[in-house]
């Protein structure tokens, strides 16, 4: 049936704190006369624990504890809280800081502390790691439909509407295997694409293609006065005594993804900037690239040298992941 969906509405966090606030909550046996949400809720529960066979009677769930999205207590044993995100990131020392402050709660109360990073959007795989070494058991989109695909039968409204907005985020982020050109102005569909990406350059580095410290790939998006863009950052490559490193660059509002290169504390010092488009523009002609100068040199502790190609989506996918495969090649094998 076409209908609205209360959470293509609700697009916010607070409107996903809510769903889940009252999904959890009918964990509680009092509410077991609604078998169905109380199974799925129980369910949740013993994902997020880690304990497929917890027998749960006693569950308390609410909102804004010590600023925390959701807490929730199961059975007066366990403490789960809950940082919940839908396409923001963490900033600061925001989960430590969390998990601090539930920590003492637990030792005061003599309670098993859980704690768990959810978010329905896509994540790089530096930014997961990075929060599971903070102690953070990490959620998935893909771990929520999972689960939520096999209650698929519940008739609740709120949950269909909940469960389909899910698939509709999903569909979106593979997008660009139907219409690669959709990653232009698409962001669930570049960051789809982004994620493929992840897994292409892991494999180079298996085959020994290419050289560089996978690990230190990274993408997310960036706020900035024009809009901000969605970046994917490369592992740093040294020459000349200059640290620099590929980026692309998708300004999803204007429709325009580039391949650059910036290099690192290049502020008040155009010297540097001059020297690598010198050797890239050196070597770019060996992988058919045509490296060109910005338009303008800006200030920066990382600034722009050089744009390695102005459109890095502008043929098809194959193209796409060809030309990532020979800017990091040519950057592995540069002769200055």
């Amino acid at each position: 049936m076409n209908k609205p969906n209360l959470f293509e509405i609700g697009t916010k966090e607070l409107a996903q704190d809510a769903f889940l606030t009252w999904l959890i909550s009918y964990a509680d046996n009092q509410y077991i006369e609604h078998k169905e949400l109380n199974t799925l809720a129980k369910d949740f529960i013993k994902m997020m624990i880690g304990n497929n066979s917890l027998n749960i009677e006693k569950v308390y769930c609410w909102r804004q504890w010590e600023k925390i999205d959701i807490s929730v207590t199961v059975n007066d044993k366990y403490f789960i809280i809950i940082e919940d995100k839908t396409g923001t990131n963490r900033h600061g020392n925001q989960l430590a800081n969390y998990k601090e402050k539930a920590q003492n709660h637990c030792n005061e109360n003599n309670l098993e502390l859980v704690c768990v990073f959810l978010k329905t959007r896509d994540d790089s795989t530096y930014t997961i790691n990075s929060v599971e070494r903070e102690g953070y058991k990490y959620i998935s989109r893909n771990d929520l439909l999972s689960l939520f695909e096999k209650h698929s039968h519940i008739k609740n409204d709120i949950f269909i509407d909940y469960l389909e907005n899910l698939k509709n985020i999903e569909q979106q982020s593979k997008l660009y295997m139907t219409d690669f050109q959709s990653v232009k102005w698409n962001y669930l569909s570049c960051c789809g694409l982004y994620k493929e990406l992840e897994k292409k350059v892991t494999e180079l580095a298996e085959k020994k293609i290419i050289k560089g410290d996978i690990n230190r790939c990274n993408w997310g998006y960036v706020p900035n006065q024009n809009g901000g863009f969605l970046g994917f950052w490369f592992y740093t490559v040294s020459a000349d005594g200059i640290e620099f490193y590929p980026i692309i660059e998708n300004y999803y509002n204007h429709g325009n993804i580039r391949a650059s290169i910036k290099v690192l504390y290049a502020k008040d010092n155009l010297d540097k900037l001059y020297k690598v488009l010198n050797i890239l523009t050196k070597n770019g002609s060996k992988y058919n690239f045509e490296i060109k100068k910005p338009a303008k040199y800006k200030k920066g502790e990382n600034a722009t040298a050089a744009i390695i190609k102005d459109d890095i989506c502008g043929g098809t996918k194959e193209d796409f992941f060809k030309d990532i495969e020979n800017m990091l090649v040519m950057l592995d094998n540069l002769e200055i």
